[in-house]
């Protein structure tokens, strides 16, 4: 399996595979995790995370991940629960499993058939001069 591969089974994005994109961080399924995160690479979480997250590439919350936070990514993609405010540059995908409530500022929003949305929509765009 190379860095490219993951568990996940997502045809909308095929790096995203397992339990955490591979060389990027994790919060296994065990952890509860309460307070500020900040990271420049992939972050994946299978656990519980409550507060404010900051990541500098892909947001992936798994499967078994409960997040209940302010998320700042370049791409968020959900396929367990989450709910709170989203700011994504680039994308936000919620799975067929996914469930999301709150607020999401995104350039692009793909919600899968059967995924769960309860959200305030707003487009981001890049300011142009």
């Amino acid at each position: 399996m190379d860095k490219t591969e993951s568990v996940y089974n997502t045809p909308s994005n095929n790096s995203v595979q397992g339990t955490a994109i591979l060389g990027g961080s994790h919060v296994g399924k065990t952890m509860n995790l309460n307070g500020n995160i900040t990271c420049d690479e992939d972050f994946t979480i299978q656990g519980k995370v409550t507060g404010d997250l900051k990541v500098g590439k892909t947001l992936v919350i798994g499967e078994q991940g409960e997040v209940d936070a302010n998320m700042d990514a370049h791409t968020v993609i959900i396929i367990g629960n989450a709910k709170g405010n989203i700011k994504a540059s680039h994308k936000v995908e919620i799975r067929s499993r996914g469930k999301f409530s709150g607020n999401i500022k995104s350039e692009v929003l793909v919600v899968e058939e059967g995924g769960i949305l309860m959200a305030d929509v707003n487009k981001e765009t890049e300011a142009k001069s």
